[in-house]
Parts: C-alpha cells; structure tokens; sequence
C-alpha cells in the first residue's frame, strides 16, 4: 500500500534493513563456531544502531543500541559466549528485522517487546544468563525461529562433542575399572547437556539423561565393583 512505499523510500529503513541483514549472517556464522564473525558483527551492529537512531523511533534505536552494545562486549568477553546468548540476541535480531519489515505499523506491544528483550541483554552481559525463551507469544514464535537457525549448527555440535567426551570416558572405564576417578569429570559435560535440553523442550530426553547420570554416579562410587 500507500504507507508500506513510502516507508520502503526512506533512506534510512533501507540502510537499516541491509546492516541487519550482515549483522544475522555474521552472528549465525559467529555463533556456528566461526570467531572471526564477531567483529564483523559487531560493525554491522553499530552501523545498524545508526541507521535505526536516524528513524526515530525510540524503542528501535533502543534495543538496536543493546545489540551493539552486547557486540562489543563478546567482542571483549569471547569466553562468556555460551547457548543462552545465542538465543537471546539471535531473537533480537528477529525483533529488529520484524520491526523493520513493519515500520509504518509499530505499535505499544512493539514497544514491550523491545523493553524485554533488551533488559535480557543486558542480563546476558551481567551474567544472569535465563535458559527459558521470551514468556511474550510473538516472542516465543520468534525465539523458536531462532532455534531453528542456530541448534542445527552450534548447539548440536557442542551436545555431540559433550557426548563423545562422556563416551569415551565411560569407555576407558569400562575397559579397566581402575580408572573410576575419571567418571567425576562428566559432571560438567552432563550438566551442559541437561541445560541444552531444557532449553530445546526435550523433557523425555532430559529424563532419560537424568537417569544416565544418576547410573554413572553408581558406577563411579567406590564401593560399586
């Protein structure tokens, strides 16, 4: 209609439209095991704060800011990327670009998303990290969305890795009981693992999990022969 082109002709939406577009390629790259993404996502996120700063619109330019904002800070804490934080700014990207697509019709309910989903970012760089997706329904479509884009690179991969650690410990132990002391060392990759599926839903595999892990604290007793 009227509105949509004459949105579509303002310099600034188009220039924000494309900055998103390489800041969601660079983070999926990112965020799939490629580091050297992170600054380029982290320029496109700037870019794309300017460009969102230009259109006006408060909550935009206030959520795109947090998006730049947890850029530089990756960009300087490598180490603090984990599942959580791909999650939460791979669904802001999907707010930003929904906000994008529907300029002309931004309305309060954009408003409150924004509100959420930036005070999440901010979690994520204080380190309150939440393992659940958005409680808003646009959000928690948008955050299934983000799943789908992410778990079958990053997420997967580090879950098999965690597995193949697990296996080849109990394995060696197996193999000679005497190593019983290398069990302690699945903890944390167990941990991982039940935290990944809570976040993905999957409660049968979950339980599943969770009696494997109560099997391999027997075996790693001392008392069990």
């Amino acid at each position: 209609d009227g509105a949509t082109a004459v949105a579509a002709e303002i310099p600034a939406l188009k220039s924000a439209r494309e900055h998103l577009t390489h800041a969601k390629d660079a983070w999926n790259k990112f965020a799939s095991g490629n580091p050297p993404s992170l600054l380029a996502f982290r320029d496109s996120a700037v870019a794309l704060k300017d460009s969102a700063v230009q259109l006006a619109n408060a909550d935009l330019s206030s959520l795109a800011g947090e998006v730049a904002g947890i850029a530089a800070w990756l960009a300087s804490n490598r180490e603090k990327m984990s599942e959580a934080v791909a999650l939460e700014v791979a669904t802001a990207l999907l707010l930003v670009e929904n906000a994008l697509a529907g300029f002309e019709r931004l309305s309060g309910e954009f408003a409150q998303q924004a509100e959420l989903l930036r005070s999440r970012l901010e979690d994520c760089m204080l380190g309150k990290l939440r393992r659940t997706a958005p409680e808003i329904p646009l959000l928690d479509s948008m955050a299934r969305k983000a799943q789908e884009r992410l778990l079958p690179n990053q997420v997967v991969s580090e879950m098999q890795a965690n597995l193949r650690t697990i296996e080849q410990v109990l394995d060696a132990f197996f193999r000679d009981p005497a190593k019983r002391g290398e069990l302690a060392s699945l903890d944390v990759p167990m941990r991982q693992l039940l935290g990944a599926l809570e976040m993905l839903g999957e409660q049968r595999a979950r339980d599943t999990l969770n009696v494997a892990c109560e099997e391999i604290r027997r075996f790693s007793s001392a008392d069990r022969s």
